[in-house]
């Protein structure tokens, strides 16, 4: 269901996803679109600039709040785990560590649970 995880240090969109969408950049090609769910951020950009590149986003309520999903250019879509910017880094590494395994089926909001991680935002 995830692809991994991302602890972001805030709930700024437009400081943290430009850092997100560069590294993911460098593995998979061109982020075309991000998208996440509004009541997680502070605010709702429909659009960045990264690396000289626009970046479309969309705000979902349908999805889940501790998720964003990215797809490239080509297609390629790639989910990741949000961990809230106050996890400790020890609930974090164990969140992150979940979501990347392959043979985790688990929803977001359960994975933070399991990590002792009791408010998502």
């Amino acid at each position: 269901m995830l692809d991994g995880g991302w602890w972001p240090r805030s709930n700024d969109p437009a400081a943290e996803l430009p850092a997100l969408i560069s590294g993911v950049t460098a593995h998979v090609g061109g982020i075309a679109r991000v998208s996440l769910n509004p009541t997680a951020w502070e605010s709702t950009p429909d659009q960045l600039q990264v690396d000289g590149r626009r970046v479309l986003v969309g705000w979902f309520r349908v999805l889940d709040a501790g998720m964003v999903s990215l797809t490239s250019a080509s297609g390629h879509r790639i989910d990741l785990l949000v961990v809230p910017p106050g996890a400790t880094a020890m609930s974090a590494a164990a969140a992150m560590a979940t979501a990347a395994d392959r043979e985790n089926r688990a929803r977001p909001a359960a994975i933070l649970a399991t990590s002792d991680i009791t408010n998502p935002r």
